[in-house]
């Protein structure tokens, strides 16, 4: 499958190449808001000793959306953005409401940012990014493991990310739900965007230590809002307000395994 070259004037138009990568030789710090309202400042989750994948792309080409499930593949290989890579999407030319359509239909759960809100535009005339899909992974001393994965297959993105950066895969719960292997244990949060407030809902088949962690972006626990023995149903109101608006996770341990693991935003009212 080859890529798409858009040359932006008033309208895309689009020919095919099969090569492409950032002309940068080193990254260039950029601070972006994606879909959900997070903020991500490339040189902090550099400095934290991040690696950032970076996928950029747009919501008609369809060499990017072919893509789609072998990155999200390798996002919850490396962790979900809780291990040692932190995946992000910048996208050209869209709106945020249009790239929210696209992580619908593709079923993205790594950051998405656009070009027209979120600040993805600018990055990609910074890093003067030619062809799309163009997919690179950024050391923390700032240089490039690579400059263009391509294809964008499990392969290539493994050879990136535990060959060159030395990345071990990394645990990724599967979404929340239903687990009779462990113990017949439910959970839900609603409402989900959150604004200010939400009901968490834990249905348990016998008693066991039951702890739910919110963790933020960077795979840092921000607040444990149950912690204690469940012997029965129970809903938990919690408060967010003091929440940042963004993307989190809502972590399910009992009995000291890690059961599941749901993703929620919080949004500004």
């Amino acid at each position: 499958m080859k890529r798409i070259i858009p040359v932006l004037l008033f309208t895309l138009f689009f020919a095919c190449s099969g090569w492409a990568q950032a002309k940068i030789n080193r990254a260039s710090n950029f601070k972006v808001t994606d879909i959900d309202g997070q903020k991500h400042q490339l040189f902090e989750y550099l400095n934290d000793g991040k690696y950032v994948l970076i996928d950029f792309f747009f919501t008609t080409c369809r060499a990017c959306a072919a893509a789609m499930p072998t990155l999200h593949k390798a996002y919850e290989q490396y962790g979900c953005n809780t291990g040692e890579v932190v995946f992000l999407g910048i996208d050209v030319g869209n709106t945020d409401a249009e790239v929210r359509r696209f992580e619908e239909k593709y079923g993205h759960f790594y950051p998405l940012v656009s070009g027209q809100n979120g600040g993805g535009n600018k990055v990609i005339a910074d890093y003067g990014i030619p062809a799309y899909p163009t997919t690179l992974l950024i050391a923390p001393n700032r240089s490039f493991v690579s400059k263009d994965i391509w294809p964008v297959n499990q392969a290539n993105l493994n050879r990136a990310i535990l060959q060159l950066a030395g990345i071990a895969p990394s645990a990724c719960p599967s979404s929340v739900g239903h687990f009779p292997e462990r113990g017949n244990i439910e959970f839900s949060i609603f409402p989900n965007p959150v604004v200010n407030h939400a009901t968490l809902n834990i249905a348990v088949a016998h008693s066991m230590q039951v702890t739910v962690n919110i963790i933020n972006i960077l795979g840092q626990t921000v607040e444990t809002p149950i912690d204690s023995i469940l012997s029965e149903p129970t809903s938990k109101f919690v408060e967010f307000e003091h929440l940042k608006p963004g993307l989190y996770l809502m972590q399910l341990i009992a009995d000291g395994k890690v059961i599941s693991t749901q993703r929620f935003s919080k949004v500004t009212p």
